[in-house]
């Protein structure tokens, strides 16, 4: 099982959000490209992503969500990038236990 809380797509794509003007792709040597190596992935995954989350935009959880084979999404109404467990916990772990239990 996999658990990813708040996933980037890649720290590149990251660095182009927070500093655009700059050609991030020569600066980052590794990208941490997560995105890539989503679809090769074959085990039961819960991705779950605050929509108002201020660091990490909710549409690179969405984006790794889709790219993951059967992956669920738990988006957390409201929720930041460090309150998802003050504000739903109880979902993400009834979630994480649901995925734990999928043979």
């Amino acid at each position: 099982m996999l658990v990813l809380a708040t996933p980037y797509t890649s720290i590149r794509d990251m660095a182009k959000r927070m500093i655009p003007f700059l050609p991030m792709s020569l600066l980052i040597g590794d990208a941490y490209d997560s995105l890539s190596k989503a679809p090769g992935l074959q085990l039961p995954t819960l991705v779950y992503h605050g929509d108002s989350d201020e660091l990490i935009p909710h549409r690179m959880g969405e984006t790794m969500a889709r790219a993951i084979p059967g992956a669920q999404l738990v988006t957390v109404q409201g929720g930041h990038h460090n309150d998802l467990f003050a504000r739903d916990g109880e979902r993400i772990l009834d979630e994480i236990a649901r995925i734990g239990a999928t043979p």
